[in-house]
């Protein structure tokens, strides 16, 4: 009974050709199918969330690339901030020397600030002035030019000074590239109701230059003015003097 049941199901599949096209299907899904009830293509599924979970996951590989590339732009930050120091190091060191002309042309601009005695503009002339000079310098300068008595005279109108500079020059360049400028002016000074007073001067005025560039005046000698000595008689006129007496 059961046999002729069979018989009869397989017939109808051969006379049936889209029944025997589904059991076809059938047959290979059971063979495609693993003993776990999962396909290859689910198998693959599977693999790639795996791999997307072991990528996510903490310290995974694709992780530390990240702070790897953190790190290596940090890195790379730094380098180009040595780069930058470096170069702003070497155009300083790079940069040109004072030369005596420059150091002169400086001297002759400062001086015009650092010998004004104008009532009302001095003062501030020679802050202006002072800006510009080392503290060496300056105390130098004030025992010289600007001292307290004559800074009061010429704001009181009790003294007045005429300042006439006719030569500013470099005259030597030193090892570590300072140059001492030398000036040569007259200076007239007069108290009210007094005589006047002149000056030579012959002041040295050494130049600086920092790693910036900037100038400097590092150090004020004024030459003392030379003491004209008493004149006296040649010998041989006194010894004639001497005999025509005699006779």
């Amino acid at each position: 009974m059961i046999q002729d049941i069979l018989r009869a199901i397989i017939q109808r599949i051969f006379r049936d050709k889209i029944l025997m096209g589904l059991v076809i299907i059938g047959v290979l899904a059971v063979f495609m199918t693993g003993k776990d009830g999962t396909t290859e293509h689910g198998k693959k599924l599977d693999a790639g969330e795996e791999e997307l979970n072991m990528a996510n996951a903490p310290g995974a590989p694709g992780q530390n690339g990240g702070q790897n590339g953190s790190q290596n732009q940090s890195q790379k930050q730094g380098q180009n901030q040595n780069q930058a120091k470096n170069q702003d190091q070497s155009l300083a060191s790079k940069k040109q020397p004072l030369s005596p002309g420059h150091a002169a042309d400086f001297v002759t601009w400062w001086i015009g600030n650092a010998f004004q005695y104008e009532p009302g503009e001095a003062s501030k002339a020679h802050e202006e002035a002072f800006g510009w000079m080392t503290e060496e310098a300056r105390r130098a300068f004030e025992v010289e030019f600007w001292n307290e008595g004559m800074a009061q005279g010429i704001e009181r109108g009790d003294v007045v000074a005429a300042f006439h500079p006719y030569a500013v020059q470099a005259h030597a360049v030193n090892p570590d590239g300072s140059v001492v400028v030398i000036m040569s002016a007259t200076m007239v000074t007069q108290l009210r109701g007094g005589q006047e007073v002149n000056k030579n001067l012959h002041t040295d005025f050494l130049v600086t230059q920092n790693q910036e560039g900037h100038l400097r005046i590092a150090a004020v000698y004024n030459h003392p003015e030379p003491q004209v000595p008493a004149y006296q008689a040649p010998p041989m006129y006194q010894q004639a003097v001497r005999q025509r007496a005699v006779y």
